[in-house]
Parts: C-alpha cells; structure tokens; sequence
C-alpha cells in the first residue's frame, strides 16, 4: 500500500481551464465518444492521470446525464407510471454502451482472477486475459441486475426524475471511489495500464472525493432527504474501502480491472444506500 503524506492540502490549481483539460482526458480515455479534433488538440497522445484523475467523477455525472435523455423524452411524452423496469433498463445500458463497458470488463476479469486463480501470478494472468469466466459472468449479471432493479425501484417510488439525480450521483461517487483507490494502493504490477497512466496524486484524490461528496449531498438532500445523502456518502468511503481490502488481498494492490471494478461495487452501494434510506 502506497503512503499517503499528512500534506494532502496542497491541491493542484483549481482553474476552470485545468478542469476542462482534465475532463477531455478523462472523456478521451474513459468513454467511446467521438470528439472532434480542435478539443483534442491540446492533449497529450498519452494521458496523465496524476492530475486529470481528478474530474473522472465530473465525467460520471456528463455520462449519467446523456443516459438519462431517452427516458426523459418517454416520461416527458407518456409519463414514468408503468414503465419502470424499461426506464431502467435503458439509461443503465446507455450509460455501459458509452463507457465501451470498461468497467464491466474490469469486474467481469476481477471475478475471475480473485477467484479463479490460486496464486497472485495466476489471478494476474487470468486477469489479463480477455476471455471470460464463469465467474465473470455471473458478476456482470449480478452486477447490471443489480443497477437496474434499484433504479427501477427509485423511479417507481420516487419518480423518474428523483432516481435520475441519485443516478446522476452514483455514477459520480463511484467513480471517485476508483480514484481512491488508485491512488491510495500500489500497482500491482509495474508493466499495467493504470500504472503506466499516472498515480493520481494525494491532491487529485481529495478534490475528486471532495467533488463527488458535494454533488452527492446537492442531488440527493432536495429529492431523498439528509439521511439518504449522507449514507450514500458514506456508502462512497466504505465500498471504495472494503473493494481496496479486497484486491490488496489477492494481488497486494491495484490494476486497471480492480478501478474498474470499484467503479460498479460503488455505484451499487450508493443506489441502494439512497433507497434503503430515502425519506
């Protein structure tokens, strides 16, 4: 586990132009969207995330969002009542297909090596390999299930547009959890891809949870109440935590798989953490 210094104050320049630099990194890397060249431009042809790792939950919140249009048009036209499941159903595969489902990829590989392997060598083999296991896909089922059942509940308890702000906070939280992560363990191997990346910084990792805390309390107080918003924060700290534990056990650290696979343990702790404790 890496060893995070008590200076976790001295934060990075906080300009509405780093931000913007740092979400189209974000955006380039994390997500299958086209953009166009004057907005790459600027950017690096490989990424640093010791920075930019910082607006990855800003990115969650912008693809949230675009999955959350088509069913804003079918409430808009034909209303939320009836139509639950497929609400749901939608703006959780819309969120997976823009993503490119790296981060079911990277779950659906954890639950393999965790479990397949018997040695840390093993699990980081069976990990890099792109063929999936038994228990990849029970997890990728469980997992999707999962999203689209508690959303499903917050629509038809809450309405579309409250579940969508909690949907619009997981998806933010979760990915502040990965950053935490990755920036509190150790690679787990020195040749992967979120090593080779850039260690997000102590400064990196505090704004992004910083950040998420603060969209997570203004989504969630207005629609579920105080007590939701802050289990839900807390559901943010302790499944980045218990996830971290996890992989340090198996491997001794963290890889591009286990981010990602924090990345959708999180999200499910936080949506379920908003319905259990909605006003």
């Amino acid at each position: 586990m890496r060893v995070i210094k008590p200076s976790f104050l001295r934060l990075h320049g906080l300009s509405p132009l780093e931000w913007y630099r740092d979400f189209l990194v974000c955006l380039l890397f994390f997500t299958r969207l086209p953009l166009p060249k004057f907005m790459t431009t600027t950017i690096a042809e490989k990424p640093d995330f010791s920075r930019a790792a910082k607006s990855w939950p800003l990115l969650g919140i912008f693809l949230a969002f675009l999955s959350l249009i088509p069913g804003s048009l079918i409430v808009l036209y034909r209303g939320d009542f009836g139509y639950d499941m497929t609400l749901a159903f939608i703006s959780v595969a819309l969120l997976i297909l823009i993503s490119g489902a790296l981060h079911e990829d990277g779950l659906g590989d954890v639950a393999d090596g965790f479990w397949g392997g018997s040695t840390v060598s093993r699990k980081l083999e069976i990990m890099k390999d792109s063929r999936i296991g038994a228990f990849g896909v029970v997890a990728l089922i469980m997992s999707i299930g999962l999203r689209v059942t508690i959303l499903a509940q917050l629509i038809e308890f809450f309405g579309y547009w409250a579940a969508g702000a909690a949907f619009i906070a997981a998806s933010a939280g979760s990915r502040a959890s990965a950053v935490r992560v990755w920036a509190i363990l150790s690679p787990a191997r020195q040749d992967g891809l979120s090593a080779n990346l850039g260690l997000p910084t102590q400064g990196t990792m505090v704004q992004s949870m910083v950040f998420a805390c603060g969209i997570i309390f203004i989504f969630i107080i207005g629609t579920m109440g105080p007590l939701s918003a802050i289990t839900a924060v807390l559901a943010m700290f302790v499944s980045s935590w218990a996830f971290g534990q996890v992989a340090l056990h198996h491997i001794g650290g963290h890889t591009g798989d286990v981010l990602g696979g924090t990345q959708i343990i999180s999200e499910i702790a936080i949506l379920l953490a908003i319905l259990i404790f909605s006003a």
